[in-house]
C-alpha cells in the first residue's frame, strides 16, 4: 500500500549524488497521505465536529430538546421516505423485530444526525437501530454521551472506525446491508473520495438511499486560496500544534477589535456566504474550515460524474431550488422571458444547474439523495419536474399520498391571504409568479400561483390526500366567486403539482402514503 522513498538499487546507481539528495527530500504520494492522514486523526480529537453544546450541562439538554430546539426541529427520516421511496419507505421496506430499518451515519462526528434519525425511529415506533461510525474517539464518546443524556442509547450503536475500514469489514463479513446510509461532510476529506463512496454503494440494500454532503466549488470561492496561503504561515507539519495554528490563524484574520485584518481584496472576505460567518466562528469552526489537512470542492456537474463513476445516481438535490435559473438568475417576469433565458432553459437539467451556480457563486455545499441506477434510467439524473408529471399522471399516487407540510419551513397564512389569492385564481388574473417565496439568507426567490395560501391552507393539517386537496380549493374557490367561470379540475390540479414540486425544492412540503 505504501511505496517507500527509495526506489531499486539499479535505479539509484544511475542517479548523480545531487539528484539523490533531492529524492530523499521529496515525499512520496502515500507518505504525505500518511502525514494527511495522522493530521486528519488528531485534528478531530482535538476539534471535534460539530460542537453544539455539552452534553453534561443541563440546560444544553434542555435546549436541545426544546419544541424548537435542534432535536425537534428536522425529520432526516422523513426527507429519505419522500426522496428515496416516494413516500412509502414503510409500505415498500415493512421494517420487522427480525428485520429491522438499518441506517449507517458514516463519519457521524459528534452525532447530531444520528440522534435526528434515532428520534425519527423512536417517535414513530419503527424497528430499526443507527449505527454511527468515526475515527474520532472524542466524537463518539461525545455522541455516545449525547445519546444517553437524551434517552436514546438504546437505539445506536457506536463503532470506533474509519469510513473505510468499517465498510471493507461489513461487506467481507457479509452483514445485512443497509437501508439508508448517511455521510455528510466527509467523503470531500478522505484520502480517496472516490474509494469512499465506492465502498459505502457496496453495503447499501438495492432498493436503499444515500444521504451525502460535499462542498460545493462556486460557493466557496476565497477558500482555497486562503487554504494554500496558511501553508505557508501556519503549516499543519512544522512542530506547531494545533491550538497555536488557530490561535494564529485568528490574530491573522481579525485586529484586536474583532474586525477584518484581512486585505480588502481578499477573496473570501469578499464572498458574502463567509463574510459575516468568519467574526463568529469558533476554534473548532476555524480549524474546520481553514486548516483541515485536505477537502475538495466539485462544481454541480463534477458531482454527478462524481455520483455515476461510483455506480450510483443523484435522485435529487436537497434544496434544489438553489440550482435552478428561474429562481436564481432569471427571477423577474420579464428576465424570464429573454433570450439567454431562452437558450439556457433548453439545456439538458444539470447544465442549467452548472449555469446558475457560475452565475450565483453557490451554493457552498451539495446536499443530495443518491440511489443505485434506476432500471429504466440507469444513473441518469432525471429531472423532478419529470418525477413529478408522472405523479401527476397516476391516480393511484394522487389518491393515497398526503402532502406533509414541514414545521421548520416557516411557512404561515392568514384568511386574508387565502381569501385574495382565491379571488385572483377565480378571474383568472395571476400568473405563476403572483407571490414571490424567499427565505432568509437564500439567493433564490420563487414564483408562486394565487392558491398559493390556499393549499398551504388545506396541506396544514396532513391528513389530506393530493385528490382530496385538490377538490377541497377547487369546491371553495368556485363557491365563493359563483360569477365567475368555474375552474376546472385540471387547472387547479396543474397548479397544485406546479406548488408541489416547488415546495419540494425549499424543502417545505414532503409527501408521505396514507397511513404511513
Amino acid at each position: 500500500m505504501f511505496r517507500s522513498l527509495t526506489q531499486s538499487t539499479q535505479l539509484h546507481q544511475l542517479c548523480f549524488s545531487s539528484v539523490f539528495i533531492v529524492c530523499l527530500c521529496v515525499a512520496s504520494p502515500s507518505q504525505r497521505a500518511t502525514s494527511d492522514n495522522d493530521r486528519m486523526q488528531r485534528h478531530y480529537e482535538n476539534f471535534p465536529y460539530p460542537y453544539w453544546g455539552d452534553p453534561e450541562s443541563e440546560e444544553d439538554v434542555k435546549r436541545l430538546t426544546a419544541p424548537d430546539g435542534l432535536l425537534l426541529d428536522d425529520s432526516p427520516l422523513l426527507h429519505v421516505n419522500h426522496f428515496i421511496y416516494g413516500g412509502e419507505l414503510l409500505n415498500q421496506r415493512r421494517p420487522s423485530e427480525s428485520n429491522p430499518l438499518r441506517i449507517l451515519i458514516a463519519g457521524g462526528g459528534t452525532g447530531l444526525d444520528t440522534l435526528l434519525y434515532a428520534r425519527d425511529l423512536e417517535s414513530e415506533g419503527i424497528p430499526g437501530y443507527v449505527t454511527h461510525i468515526d475515527i474520532s474517539n472524542t466524537s463518539v464518546t461525545q455522541a455516545r454521551a449525547w445519546a444517553l443524556a437524551v434517552g436514546l442509547a438504546h437505539r445506536i450503536n457506536f463503532v470506533l472506525s474509519s469510513l473505510e475500514n468499517f465498510a471493507i469489514k461489513h461487506a467481507s463479513d457479509g452483514l445485512p446491508l443497509y437501508d439508508i446510509i448517511n455521510c455528510a461532510g466527509v467523503l470531500m476529506i478522505l484520502e480517496n473520495p472516490q474509494k469512499g463512496l465506492d465502498l459505502l454503494r457496496q453495503i447499501l440494500r438495492p432498493d436503499g438511499g444515500l444521504e451525502v454532503m460535499v462542498y460545493g466549488r462556486h460557493g466557496r470561492t476565497g477558500v482555497y486560496d486562503m487554504q494554500d496561503a496558511l501553508k505557508y504561515a501556519l503549516p499543519g507539519d512544522k512542530g506547531m500544534t494545533d491550538r497555536q495554528r488557530v490561535k494564529g490563524l485568528r490574530k491573522l484574520l481579525f485586529t484586536d477589535k474583532g474586525k477584518s485584518a484581512l486585505p480588502s481584496t481578499n477573496t473570501l472576505i469578499n464572498n458574502a456566504a463567509f463574510k459575516t460567518l468568519l467574526p463568529a466562528a469558533t476554534d473548532i469552526d476555524l480549524m474546520d474550515f481553514l486548516l483541515v489537512a485536505r477537502d475538495r470542492a466539485y462544481s454541480v456537474v463534477e458531482f454527478d460524474e462524481y455520483v455515476r463513476s461510483a455506480g450510483l445516481r443523484i435522485v435529487s438535490f436537497a434544496v434544489s431550488a438553489q440550482y435552478e435559473p428561474n429562481y436564481t438568475v432569471f427571477q423577474t417576469a420579464e428576465s424570464r422571458r429573454s433570450l439567454a433565458a431562452r437558450r439556457v432553459l433548453q439545456r439538458p437539467a444539470l447544465e442549467q444547474f452548472h449555469f446558475a451556480e457560475l452565475m450565483t457563486s453557490r451554493p457552498i455545499k451539495h446536499e443530495a439523495y443518491l440511489a443505485h441506477p434506476d432500471a429504466k434510467t440507469g444513473a441518469a439524473y432525471v429531472p423532478r419536474s419529470v418525477v413529478w408529471q408522472q405523479r401527476r399522471d397516476s391516480r393511484k399516487w394522487r389518491r393515497t399520498m398526503t402532502p406533509t407540510v414541514m414545521p421548520s419551513s416557516g411557512m404561515s397564512f392568514t384568511d386574508v391571504q387565502v381569501k385574495q389569492g382565491m379571488r385572483v385564481a377565480a378571474l383568472r388574473q395571476g400568473a405563476d409568479d403572483y407571490i414571490s417565496l424567499k427565505r432568509p439568507k437564500q439567493i433564490y426567490s420563487i414564483p408562486l400561483s394565487p392558491l398559493h395560501f390556499a393549499f398551504l391552507e388545506a396541506a396544514f393539517p396532513g391528513n389530506a390526500t393530493v385528490e382530496e386537496i385538490i377538490r377541497t380549493v377547487r369546491a371553495e374557490v368556485n363557491h365563493q366567486h359563483q360569477n365567475q367561470e368555474p375552474l376546472s379540475n385540471r387547472e387547479v390540479a396543474d397548479q397544485f403539482f406546479d406548488w408541489l414540486r416547488k415546495m419540494e425544492s425549499n424543502l417545505a412540503v414532503f409527501c408521505l402514503k396514507l397511513g404511513s
